[in-house]
C-alpha cells in the first residue's frame, strides 16, 4: 500500500492540470494563491484515483475466506496487493482443524501471481475464523484507505514538494500572472490605468507616505471598477503599483504593504555601501543538491534559482 509520502513522490503536474487550473481562476474570477490552487489539484487527483479505483473493483467481490463463490465470479485479494481473479472451479475440502469447507481455484488478472498450468487454491465457506474474515479486521476487503484524503497530503511534511511543482508548472503558463503570491490570468485583469495611479499617490501622500494596505487605497479611490471582485481589484493594484516606480512594496511576508518612493528616508531609498551587493564568480553547477534546496528555500533576491512557493500558513523548522 503507498504512502502519502510515496504519493506525493509520484505526484506531477501535467497540462491538463494547467488548464482546469485556468478555467478555475476563470470561473470564480478570484485570484488564488499557489497553496489553495494546489490543494485544489490534489483534490482532482484523488477524485481521479478514486474513480479509477471504483472502476477497477467493479463487479468484483472481496475475498473472504468465511464467503460462499460461484464459478466465474471475480474476487479481490486483499494479500496479493488486490489482485483480482476469476474463479474457474470449485470443490469440496475438509481438513482435522477446520472441518469441511470449499475450495476455489483462481486464474488472476496480473499472470505472475499464476503457477503456470497449476491453479492457486483457496478456501471458502470456511466455518472457522480466519485472519482474513471481513469481521476481524473491521473492512471488506477492498482498498478503500489506498486513495488519501486532501487533508492527509496538506498535512505531510512533503507538501512543499507539491506546491513547488504546482508553482513551477504555473510560472511556464505565460498567459497568468503571479502577483504577491496569488495567481490569474493576465487578459482578465481589472484595468487599474494611470489616472487609478496617480489617485493612488495622492492618497498614500495624505497619509505621510505610508503604509497602507492596497484594499485602504482602493476604498479611498472608489475602487478601480464596477461589479468587479474586491480580490481581483486587489490583484490588479498590485500589479499595476508594482511596475510603477512611484510606489514600493513594504510589507512583510504574506502582507502587502505601499509606500511611496519619494517619501522614503534616504537610507531606504539608496542601498548603504555596506550592503551593496559584491557578485563572486563561482560554478553554481557544482553546488549539492542539499544546497540547492536551501538556496530555493531562502528565496533570495540574488539567486540564479526560483524561488520556492512559500506557504505562509504554515512553517517547519528542523532542529
Amino acid at each position: 500500500m503507498a504512502t502519502v509520502e510515496q504519493w506525493i513522490q509520484d505526484f506531477a503536474v501535467t497540462d491538463d492540470d494547467i488548464e482546469y487550473l485556468n478555467t478555475l481562476l476563470l470561473e470564480r474570477e478570484t485570484p488564488m494563491n499557489t497553496r489553495t490552487l494546489a490543494s485544489l489539484l490534489v483534490e482532482r487527483h484523488l477524485n481521479a484515483e478514486a474513480e479509477k479505483l471504483a472502476e477497477r473493483f467493479a463487479n468484483a467481490l472481496p475475498y473472504d475466506p468465511a464467503n460462499e463463490y460461484e464459478i466465474g465470479q471475480r474476487v479481490v485479494f486483499s494479500q496479493f496487493d488486490y489482485a483480482i481473479a476469476e474463479i474457474t472451479s470449485i470443490r469440496e475440502g475438509e481438513s482435522a482443524e477446520y472441518g469441511a469447507f470449499m475450495v476455489i481455484a483462481v486464474l488472476f488478472d496480473n499472470d505472475s501471481l499464476n503457477t503456470g498450468d497449476t491453479p492457486r487454491e483457496f478456501a471458502a465457506a470456511l466455518a472457522q475464523p480466519h485472519a482474513l474474515n471481513a469481521g476481524e479486521n473491521g473492512g471488506n476487503g477492498l482498498p478503500a484507505s489506498e486513495v488519501f484524503n486532501v487533508e492527509d497530503i496538506i498535512a505531510s511534511n512533503e507538501f512543499d514538494d507539491v506546491l513547488f511543482a504546482v508553482d513551477e508548472a504555473m510560472q511556464i503558463d505565460d498567459s497568468l500572472l503571479n502577483v504577491a503570491g496569488a495567481w490569474f490570468p493576465e487578459g482578465l485583469m481589472a484595468e487599474a490605468n494611470e489616472g487609478h495611479m496617480h489617485l493612488a499617490e495622492a492618497i498614500l501622500d495624505m497619509f505621510g507616505g505610508g503604509p497602507l494596505p492596497t484594499q485602504e487605497i482602493l476604498e479611498n479611490i472608489g475602487g478601480i471598477g464596477e461589479n468587479i471582485p474586491m480580490e481581483l481589484q486587489i490583484f490588479s493594484m498590485n500589479y499595476a503599483m508594482n511596475i510603477d516606480r512611484r510606489f514600493d512594496e513594504v510589507g512583510p511576508t504574506g502582507e502587502v504593504l505601499w509606500f511611496l518612493q519619494r517619501m522614503e528616508p534616504e537610507h531606504v531609498q539608496n542601498t548603504p555601501e555596506m550592503l551593496a551587493y559584491m557578485p563572486i564568480t563561482y560554478n553554481h553547477d557544482a553546488l549539492p543538491e542539499n544546497a540547492l534546496t536551501l538556496e530555493r528555500e531562502l528565496a533570495d533576491e540574488r539567486s540564479p534559482i526560483p524561488a520556492a512557493p512559500r506557504d505562509i500558513e504554515s512553517a517547519r523548522v528542523n532542529i
